[in-house]
């Protein structure tokens, strides 16, 4: 009898944290990439074909799993092969009371690094790649206009969905891209774009409501993703990546905005 460890495989309690915007694969049709923390390590889950998965296995931001992976051909450390038949979900820290809030901090608070700066001199060091930091200072969120199809090669493969039930996703004619510094004393600030799902999703439904009135679609964009998320109750962090093939460019996945809490609390996650 073959043990999972004699294939590659290993078995890993997962808490998701990230959800990219689904985009073309030439390899994989249309994949996500799903990030999250296991046993206080940051780990990256590609391909996913989220909107492939069965109810039972369709997962949650927040939500613990537990899945075998085996570590892919991608170089950096984090990325991991997922096999999602064998996902199974495990519990869901939402966010109805300030104890839930608090059990996601135990889990994500120790993996902060200090800074943007710090995880891009970490990446030249031992190629770090995935992380969270908290900004010093979000100054903007802008959208960026971008091409409004898909490129004639990303069209051949959304047109080759094997999936006939599954509409081929919408291509975001904007980007969203955040400014602001870090907390490193040399940080002469950052651009940063965010490809997280519910940014793309909230874009849809604002498109569907004001139809072409872009300025007041990146207004409420602005409400949600700027002074919502980073209000004076909040504590926000930044979830980042670097792309596989830039490995000096990293991208913002998504925005943990815990409320704040009290210095009793602060003590339980000190981990300087």
């Amino acid at each position: 009898m073959r043990f999972l460890s004699d294939w590659g495989w290993q078995e890993k309690e997962i808490l998701i944290t990230v959800k990219a915007y689904p985009n073309p694969s030439k390899k994989y049709t249309e994949a996500v990439c799903v990030a999250g923390v296991s046993e206080g390590k940051w780990i990256r889950l590609y391909p996913v074909k989220f909107r492939n998965l069965p109810a039972q296995k369709a997962f949650k931001k927040y939500e613990l799993i537990r899945v075998k992976v085996k570590k892919s051909s991608d170089p950096r450390p984090e990325s991991y092969y997922p096999d999602l038949d064998s996902i199974k979900k495990i519990a869901y820290f939402d966010t109805k009371n300030d104890s839930l809030w608090e059990k996601r901090n135990e889990y994500l608070i120790p993996t902060a690094s200090e800074s943007m700066c710090e995880i891009l001199r970490l990446q030249k060091i031992n190629r770090k790649s995935l992380g969270m930091f908290k900004p010093k200072d979000v100054s903007e969120f802008k959208m960026i206009k971008e091409e409004d199809e898909w490129s004639p090669a990303e069209q051949v493969i959304q047109l080759s969905l094997v999936e006939p039930n599954i509409d081929p996703v919408e291509r975001l004619p904007f980007s969203f891209k955040y400014y602001f510094r870090c907390n490193d004393k040399s940080c002469n600030g950052h651009k940063m774009k965010l490809i997280d799902w519910e940014a793309g999703e909230l874009y849809r439904k604002l498109k569907n409501k004001y139809l072409d009135n872009y300025s007041l679609i990146e207004e409420k964009m602005r409400e949600k993703w700027l002074v919502q998320l980073f209000s004076s109750k909040r504590n926000t962090y930044f979830f980042v990546g670097n792309i596989r093939a830039y490995p000096n460019s990293f991208v913002i996945l998504g925005v943990f905005w815990p409320p704040k809490v009290t210095e009793k609390q602060q003590s339980m996650f000190d981990f300087s």
